[in-house]
């Protein structure tokens, strides 16, 4: 289980600090999962799987390695973006979510508007 935790924190692009301060224990405690001294419990299991982005099952060792469910996120600001979202209480993510979701409208009909007052002109 230690080389799954270690292979999705760096996968995430997190140090062990990192990890340790987001599911809210040591770094100590973070190095010794890692170097299987010590298995973390099922809650923070499951803290290290949502902060992490990986299948709580992946880190179980449950799947193989086809990830076709599995959510990969490769730039490093959208895994801040989610880093932070998961750190935050649902009805905070609710809110940033519908908050979101009105800038994506504003953002269409702005783009909308442009091209209505800025017809493509054709090519000559």
């Amino acid at each position: 289980m230690g080389d799954r935790i270690r292979r999705a924190r760096m996968g995430a692009g997190l140090s062990q600090r990192d990890l340790a301060n987001a599911v809210g224990v040591t770094h100590g405690m973070v190095a010794q999962w890692e170097t299987h001294r010590k298995p973390p419990g099922r809650e923070t299991l499951r803290r290290i799987a949502e902060v992490t982005f990986v299948d709580l099952t992946e880190l179980l060792g449950n799947v193989t390695h086809d990830n076709s469910g599995a959510l990969l996120v490769t730039e490093a600001r959208q895994r801040q973006l989610l880093r932070l979202f998961v750190r935050l209480p649902v009805k905070a993510q609710d809110n940033l979510l519908e908050l979101l979701a009105v800038t994506a409208d504003v953002a269409r009909l702005d783009k909308r508007n442009s091209h209505a007052t800025h017809p493509a002109r054709p090519i000559d």
